[in-house]
């Protein structure tokens, strides 16, 4: 069980709540005419995806990895 792999597992079960939370409260603030407005103007989903979802949860993506490589490097 005290193998690399069991390691990462660990810790990413542990940190990965810290990286959720603020993503998904970064997302929940996301005006969602944005979407439609992209494939209103005949954008796929995953292009909207990629150019409308991505960029503004930049924000929650940055404190996400702040708060979940804090901890998780004070560990090691």
């Amino acid at each position: 069980m005290n193998t690399p792999f069991s390691l990462v597992l660990g810790m990413t079960y542990t940190y990965l709540p810290f990286m959720i939370l603020p993503l998904y409260s970064n997302l929940a603030k996301m005006d969602l005419r944005l979407l439609e407005a992209a494939s209103d103007l005949g954008a796929t989903a995953w292009t909207a995806f990629w150019k409308v979802t991505v960029p503004l949860s930049r924000a929650g993506v940055i404190a996400g990895r702040c708060w979940s490589s804090s901890p998780a490097s004070a560990n090691t």
